[in-house]
C-alpha cells in the first residue's frame, strides 16, 4: 500500500502556517489512521466471531437445537456470540465512517482554510463535503478536491453513509446470521446487514464482511493517496496535480 508521510506535512504545514496550525492538522491526521486501525480491528474480530459462530453452530442439528430451545446454554452461547459480532459490526461501521470527515479537518488545517478571509468555517461545519467545497473554490486545490471527490463517491459510500446515520441517530442496522432452509447449502450461515428504509431510500440486505473489507480497502488506499496529494501542494509542487 502507498505509504503517506504524516510527518513530513507537519513539517510543511509549520512552515507556512505555524505550529499551532501543524498540531491542529496533525492530531486530524493520526487520528484519521487511528480510525482506519479501530475499524481493522473490529472487522477481525467480527470475522473470526463468525467463523467460530459457523463452526461450532452450523449443523442441522445444532440449528434445531438452538430455534426450538432444547439446548437452553447452547442457545445462550450462540446468541452471545451474535451479540459480540454485532457490536464489532457497528463499531467497524463507524470508524469507517468516520475517517473521512476527520480527513477533511487534516486537510481543512493543513492548508491553511482556518486562517483565511471570508471567515473560517465553523467546526462542526467541517465535513468531507464542506472542505471539498472549499477546496472546489480555490484553482490550486481543484484536484485535492477531486481526490476528495472519488473518496465520497459510489454506492458503497452512499451506502456506508447510510447505515452509519441510521444506526447512529435512529436505530441500529441489524447483522444477523442467516440460513435459507429452501437452499441445498443447508450448512452454510451468512452474516447480513438487515434491509433497512433512510432518507426515504430503500436499502436491500446485504453480507457484511465482503462489504466491510471492500471499504475498508477502498478508503485506506485513497486517505493514503490524497495525503501524498496534500504533500506535494504543501511542497509548492503543482506538477502532479496538473497531471
Amino acid at each position: 500500500m502507498t505509504v503517506w508521510d504524516r510527518d513530513e506535512a507537519r513539517e510543511l504545514v509549520a512552515l507556512r502556517y505555524g505550529k499551532t496550525q501543524a498540531e491542529l492538522a496533525y492530531q486530524s491526521m493520526n487520528s484519521t489512521i487511528d480510525r482506519q486501525e479501530y475499524a481493522r480491528y473490529h472487522y477481525r474480530n467480527a470475522k473470526s466471531l463468525f467463523e467460530t459462530c459457523v463452526g461450532k453452530f452450523d449443523s442441522p442439528v445444532n440449528r434445531l437445537k438452538i430455534s426450538t430451545g432444547g439446548n437452553e446454554d447452547a442457545r445462550d452461547e450462540f446468541n452471545q456470540c451474535i451479540w459480540e459480532i454485532g457490536a464489532h459490526v457497528t463499531a467497524c461501521v463507524q470508524s469507517l465512517h468516520a475517517m473521512g470527515d476527520i480527513f477533511a479537518h487534516a486537510i481543512y488545517y493543513a492548508l491553511g482554510y482556518k486562517l483565511k478571509q471570508p471567515p473560517p468555517l465553523l467546526e462542526r461545519k467541517i465535513c468531507l463535503y464542506a472542505v471539498r467545497r472549499e477546496l472546489n473554490r480555490t484553482p490550486e486545490h481543484q484536484n485535492l478536491a477531486q481526490e476528495l471527490n472519488l473518496l465520497a463517491s459510489g454506492d458503497d459510500f452512499a451506502y456506508l453513509g447510510a447505515l452509519s446515520n441510521h444506526s447512529k441517530h435512529r436505530s441500529l442496522v441489524r447483522s444477523w446470521l442467516w440460513v435459507d432452509l429452501t437452499d441445498k447449502k443447508l450448512d452454510t450461515y451468512t452474516l447480513e446487514f438487515q434491509e433497512f428504509i433512510y432518507d426515504e431510500r430503500p436499502y436491500s440486505r446485504r453480507l457484511v464482511l465482503p462489504f466491510l473489507q471492500s471499504e475498508f480497502d477502498r478508503q485506506s488506499l485513497r486517505i493514503f493517496e490524497i495525503g501524498n496529494v496534500l504533500n506535494s501542494v504543501l511542497k509548492g509542487d503543482s506538477s502532479r496535480e496538473q497531471s
